[in-house]
């Protein structure tokens, strides 16, 4: 699901990570988009958000990999989950710290 600027950045204060700054975003399923940041440390996240929300991991790192052809083919080695604190704005998407 495609995010506005402000959409991102009201999303982004749910997680508690108020100084991101956003690298870029790509489409990478029919209604998955990911949104890259850093933060002033140099820590990388994925801002995942998506129509349907089925990412239950139980490891980490933990390889996620978009690769359907028609969108974008980018792999992310997640290395943990970043906990929401708004649970109803950030509904349909998920943090992650990633590594490359």
């Amino acid at each position: 699901m495609y995010l506005s600027k402000s959409e991102r950045e009201e999303i982004i204060k749910s997680y508690d990570c108020k100084n991101l700054i956003e690298d870029t975003h790509y489409q990478v399923e029919p209604d998955t988009w990911v949104y890259l940041f850093k933060d002033p440390g140099g820590k990388k996240y994925v801002l995942i958000s998506a129509d349907y929300m089925d990412f239950d991991f139980d490891h980490f790192p933990h390889l996620l990999r978009f690769d359907n052809g028609e969108f974008r083919k980018i792999d992310f080695i997640l290395q943990k989950e970043i906990p929401s604190l708004d649970t109803k704005k950030t509904s349909q998407s998920i943090l992650f710290e990633y590594a490359d």
